[in-house]
């Protein structure tokens, strides 16, 4: 992929962030979504596992708002910026990661919708926020 397609790709994820239209497109679907608590994050990703057989069958808007809502989680909690990692991971196209500044990892965006279907725990997306706290507190012993 050229650089310019590769610059577009970071783009689109930042301006996905900036837009904060992303709440109000989730409770369209889920009008039960409460946007500031785990629990909220826990009962969205049940509901998606309950309503939708794949990630292929999920909405494009769901699936690019709740990438949008916990990459925006992501980014200010733990002082994340996107990063482009496709030329890192062979047969990669296109990937975007959240790179942290305090934390030796990065959450791969792509990712966030498919893992859920496979893991099936209603789990996944708290235990990031959950990861990266257990990687701050052991860097602070």
């Amino acid at each position: 992929m050229s650089l310019d397609k590769m610059d577009n790709v970071l783009l689109d994820w930042e301006n996905r962030i900036k837009s904060d239209t992303f709440c109000p497109i989730i409770k369209k679907y889920f009008p039960k979504f409460t946007d500031t608590s785990y629990d909220g994050l826990k009962d969205l990703e049940i509901f998606i596992l309950e309503s939708y057989k794949s990630p292929q069958e999920v909405p494009d808007d769901l699936k690019e708002s709740i990438e949008a809502y916990i990459s925006k989680g992501l980014i200010d909690r733990y002082k994340g910026s996107f990063v482009d990692v496709s030329q890192k991971i062979p047969d990669s196209k296109s990937m975007v990661a959240i790179s942290y500044e305090d934390l030796d990892h990065m959450d791969v965006c792509s990712t966030l919708m498919n893992i859920p279907f496979i893991l099936k725990t209603g789990e996944y997306w708290v235990s990031l926020f959950e990861t990266n706290n257990a990687i701050l507190e052991s860097k602070k012993q």
